[in-house]
């Protein structure tokens, strides 16, 4: 990336740490070294001040966001497009830029999404994803495959909620720590935030692919460190049934029915190898606990997550 200078009308000595240069009618110290800036100043030593807080704030940041919108058509989305994007900056003077453009850009179409084949989108609107860097040569800080777990893991749940026509976008962390410090409003997609959206009274297109629906149940148990937590999966349409479809995890009693997706929610079972071959006939009340996600078969196991839910293990009672 660009390692950006201040300029006024010739270059100052020091670097902005923005990844673009900036010319501005900037007030200067005598020795022509610094921007004129603080907070602690009198007299027209704050007239400067507020000169140039006022000329980096609402000047530059909105021609910062001009110059995003005018690039979207010069190189389009990606790599080189998120470079544009502020980040680390050097004082607090240049702090300035990155919260005006972060504060102005908001609303404006500066994120790209790949929703319907690609559309730009606010960051009020988009529901962002990080991004996996790819590994680095001689970082040692992950191994290879780790890297291709977790890139192969946001590219189902990118899938997965384009399917359900949601705003989705990548972007590095470092701009979604931004977005949030600046106060966007933007939403960035977590467990959590996976299973709001699957308890919505709604169809779900996303969940006709199995595999699908079976790593969205992975990815909604991510964050529920204990077993206790394990209740918040409750009022997903996401458990894998025997008949090759998907039931609704209820609580274990009535209790649950006013917000529930069935209005007459069942009790499910799970049951051994043998059990399954005899009932095959009831094969849509039993769990199917030999799926091809080993992760989602010994969550169905777990006795916290059965004591929790509408499902038990199949007995004779």
């Amino acid at each position: 990336p660009l390692k950006g200078n201040a300029f006024c009308f010739l270059p100052l000595p020091s670097e902005t740490g923005l990844p673009i240069h900036i010319n501005g009618y900037f007030e200067l110290s005598a020795n022509r070294r610094d921007i004129w800036y603080g907070d602690d100043m009198t007299g027209d030593g704050k007239n400067k001040s507020e000169w140039n807080r006022l000329l980096l704030s609402d000047v530059i940041s909105p021609l910062y966001v001009s110059l995003l919108l005018n690039c979207q058509k010069l190189i389009g989305p990606g790599a080189q497009y998120t470079e544009l994007w502020p980040v680390n900056v050097n004082g607090d003077v240049w702090k300035l830029v990155r919260s005006g453009l972060y504060r102005e850009g908001a609303k404006q179409p500066i994120i790209h999404s790949p929703l319907y084949g690609g559309k730009w989108i606010s960051p009020n609107e988009a529901v962002v994803i990080e991004e996996i860097q790819d590994l680095k040569e001689g970082s040692g800080i992950q191994q290879p495959a780790i890297i291709d777990k977790q890139q192969e893991s946001t590219s189902t749940l990118v899938k997965v909620l384009l399917g359900e026509n949601i705003n989705v976008a990548l972007m590095p962390r470092s701009i979604i720590e931004l977005l949030k410090k600046e106060d966007c409003n933007t939403t960035e997609a977590t467990p959590s935030m996976v299973r709001m959206w699957f308890k919505k009274k709604e169809n779900h297109p996303s969940l006709r692919d199995r595999k699908d629906a079976l790593f969205v149940l992975k990815y909604c148990s991510e964050d529920l460190q204990d077993a206790q937590d394990l209740a918040a999966l409750v009022g997903l349409p996401l458990l894998p049934l025997c008949n090759g479809g998907l039931g609704f995890i209820g609580a274990p009693s009535s209790e649950h029915l006013s917000s529930t997706q069935e209005s007459n929610p069942r009790n499910y079972f799970v049951p051994s190898k043998l059990e399954r071959e005899l009932l095959s006939h009831a094969a849509s009340f039993l769990v199917d606990i030999w799926t091809c996600n080993t992760d989602v078969n010994e969550l169905l196991k777990n006795p916290v997550f059965l004591q929790n839910t509408n499902i038990s293990k199949l007995d004779c009672r």
